[in-house]
Order: C-alpha cells, then sequence, then structure tokens
C-alpha cells in the first residue's frame, strides 16, 4: 500500500502546483523576454465564464545563452457562445473615445460596470456575449483557429463584425499553434472575404515570444495580400520600459496601428515575480502612455475576469464579478480621463 500512498500523494501536489502557475523567472532583455510566458489552456469563454486547466508547453526558441523554462498562455481556447441575433454597430464609434479594451471572461452580468467606459470588447470566440452590443460595446470577433471555422462561419454569415481577429497565438504550440501557410489559407477562406463587407481586419496576435515576431513577419511576406488594417499583440512581462520598446518594435517594422489584446505584469522568464506595487505602478504607467500614442488604437489589460490565472494583483474585476476590482477602477479612470 506504501507505493499507492505514494503516488496518490504525488499526483495531489502536481494538481496543486499546477493550480499555482507558473514557476517565477528572470526578465530577459527586449529581444528576448517572455519566451515562454503563457498559461495554456484547453477551453474558456464557456458561457463566458474562465475554464482553467494548466498544460504545459515544449520551451520556445530564444537568443538567449541560457535556456529557458516551459511557461503557460493566459490566453484561452474558446467554446461556443451563444449567436445575438442583431448585427453589430459597422459605421461609426458607439462608445466613448476611451482606448480601454476589454478581453473579456467574466460574467455577463458584470458587462454593466464598463458601458461607456470602454470601447471595443472581444472574448476569444466569433460571437460576442450575448449584452454585448445593447451595452453599447464595439465588437471583435475572433476566429481563434481552425478547430473554430464552422462556428465563425455561421456567425460572419449573418452578422458584419466592425473588427475581426486573426488566429490566436498560432506560434504557440499551447494555442492555436499554426504555420504562417497554414494561417494564410485560413485568413484567405474566412477572414479576408469579409473585408468586401466592410470589416477591419487585425492580424494574428502572437504571444512575445521572439518567434512570435518572425511568424508576423513570414506572414506578411508570404502574402503581401493578406496584410491586415492593424496589428495586434500580446504581452507579458515586468519592466514598463521593456512593454514601451516591445510595441514601439511592432510598430516600427509593420508600420500600422496597433492593438494590443493582452497584456498584464507578470514574470514567466524567472526570478521574482512583481509585488503588488509593481503591478500597480507597471498599469498606471502603462495607461498614461498609451492614451498619449496615435497610432495604439485599443489596449486590452488582462484581468476582466472573476479568477485570474496569473498574479492577482493584475485582477481587474472583484471576485464575485459584482464591481471593478482598485485596479479596475484606476485604469477606467485613467483610460477615461
Amino acid at each position: 500500500m506504501a507505493p499507492i500512498k505514494f503516488l496518490v500523494a504525488l499526483s495531489s501536489l502536481a494538481i496543486f502546483s499546477c493550480s499555482l502557475g507558473p514557476t517565477p523567472a528572470n526578465a530577459l532583455s527586449i529581444d528576448n523576454h517572455i519566451v515562454n510566458r503563457h498559461i495554456a489552456h484547453d477551453s474558456l469563454v464557456k458561457k463566458e465564464k474562465l475554464a482553467r486547466r494548466c498544460k504545459q508547453r515544449s520551451p520556445s526558441p530564444t537568443t538567449s545563452s541560457s535556456p529557458q523554462p516551459a511557461s503557460p498562455s493566459p490566453s484561452p481556447s474558446p467554446s461556443p457562445s451563444p449567436t445575438t441575433t442583431s448585427n453589430p454597430p459597422t459605421s461609426s464609434m458607439t462608445n466613448s473615445g476611451t482606448k480601454l479594451g476589454v478581453a473579456w471572461a467574466g460574467p455577463p452580468d458584470s458587462l454593466h460596470l464598463l458601458a461607456g467606459k470602454a470601447r471595443v470588447l472581444y472574448n476569444w470566440t466569433p460571437t460576442p456575449p450575448s449584452n454585448a452590443e445593447e451595452l453599447g460595446f464595439i465588437v471583435a470577433s475572433m476566429l481563434w483557429g481552425p478547430q473554430y471555422v464552422d462556428e465563425f462561419a455561421a456567425y460572419t454569415a449573418t452578422h458584419t463584425p466592425q473588427y475581426v481577429l486573426g488566429p490566436n497565438e498560432p506560434n504557440e504550440a499551447g494555442q492555436c499553434n499554426m504555420t504562417p501557410e497554414s494561417a494564410i489559407e485560413l485568413w484567405k477562406n474566412y477572414i479576408w472575404p469579409l473585408k468586401a463587407k466592410g470589416a477591419q481586419l487585425i492580424l494574428p496576435a502572437t504571444s512575445s515570444n521572439p518567434n512570435g515576431f518572425e511568424w508576423v513577419k513570414s506572414f506578411v511576406a508570404e502574402c503581401p495580400e493578406c496584410a491586415g488594417d492593424v496589428i495586434a499583440l500580446h504581452w507579458y512581462d515586468v519592466r514598463f520600459e521593456d512593454f514601451q520598446a516591445y510595441v514601439q518594435k511592432w510598430h516600427d517594422q509593420f508600420q500600422k496601428d496597433v492593438w494590443i489584446t493582452e497584456y498584464a505584469c507578470q514574470n514567466f522568464n524567472g526570478g521574482a515575480q512583481p509585488s503588488d506595487d509593481d503591478i500597480w505602478n507597471f498599469h498606471v504607467q502603462a495607461a498614461n502612455w498609451v492614451k498619449t500614442v496615435p497610432w495604439i488604437q485599443v489596449a486590452c489589460p488582462f484581468g476582466f475576469m472573476t479568477d485570474i490565472n496569473i498574479q492577482p494583483a493584475n485582477q481587474l474585476l472583484s471576485s464575485d464579478g459584482t464591481s471593478l476590482s482598485p485596479l479596475g477602477q484606476e485604469l477606467v479612470n485613467i483610460f477615461n480621463s
């Protein structure tokens, strides 16, 4: 019986460790930071709720002289969401002029907390929360990956979103995991035709693993006609100066406006995690900077959910979903001031 008890105890420890998230590590330079920064999920946004499952990925290539640990991804895999019956607005912005965007994984009843205070909303699926449009949000539909083409095609057959987001973190094995060539085929078949209907197309958002930058360069080089209207990117690390430099690098390379569709203060590269004060200060600096940059259209801080899977101080909703967290309220105030 002793070996059996040992295995049960070991399994319990593994499950507990998985629930705690990544092992802390040292931040890298701007071209190497967040080599494997994400917490992968098998499913999320089922009835607009976050469903978590810890799933490790293999280390990704880096130019660093030492190997980096595997890290997980906050980006979710979508589950089908109920479709709405009305067409989303496709003319002018119906919300405030704020650049605050919402990467939403909270309960639908909590969306009213951001009505009139945020501009664009997406939830990693083709279909928005059922009350998003009536609350004034401009919905961005996402074709997360090839396994969701049927849902995407069904939704866009009767709706023309104002914005369409491409595959989610195609450079990551734990996310949609596509080559530029396979993503181009998906883009041409399902996303590009919406351009003629008036949709603006947002290029696939890769993780901030250095191979993500190269992935998008290959995508654009191999299919110049696929070039979207806007570049999207994700960023997770701890230094505000690195965040600035990373976003600037993408704008300089592609000469397009930028959507930052996920970002937070989280160390996935080794060493200590940021303190609560560090996280607060990072978000305040980032929001104030984003407001001043004309080519950043939308910024979506990661944390509009009731149970966050990175450092808890990044959370933007209260745990019961009835209010914004103190940081969430602070960001709303900054973006709308």
